[in-house]
C-alpha cells in the first residue's frame, strides 16, 4: 500500500496517511484536507508525466521544468 508522509508543508505540521482506493477525510475546516488530497493527486500525477516525457525523449531539464509548473497550478501559494 502507498504512504504519504508529509511534514512542515503549509497548514500541515506532521501526517502520515495510508493511501487506499478510497481515502475519505473528516475534520474542521482549513485543517489541511484539501492539501493532502492535493499532494496525493501530485505525486500519483507525477509518474505519468514522468512516462510521457520518457516516452517523448525529454531530457531530465524538460522534466524538472514540467513538474515544477504541475506544482506551481496545484499549489500557487507555495
Amino acid at each position: 500500500m502507498e504512504k504519504l508522509i508529509v511534514t512542515n508543508f503549509l497548514n500541515i505540521k506532521h501526517i502520515e496517511l495510508e493511501i487506499g482506493k478510497i481515502n475519505i477525510p473528516i475534520g474542521p475546516q482549513a485543517q489541511g484536507k484539501s492539501v493532502v488530497a492535493k499532494l496525493v493527486y501530485f505525486f500519483k500525477s507525477f509518474w505519468d508525466d514522468y512516462r510521457n516525457l520518457y516516452d517523448a525523449k525529454q531530457d531530465l531539464e524538460d522534466f524538472e521544468q514540467v513538474i515544477l509548473v504541475l506544482f506551481k497550478d496545484i499549489f500557487p501559494e507555495v
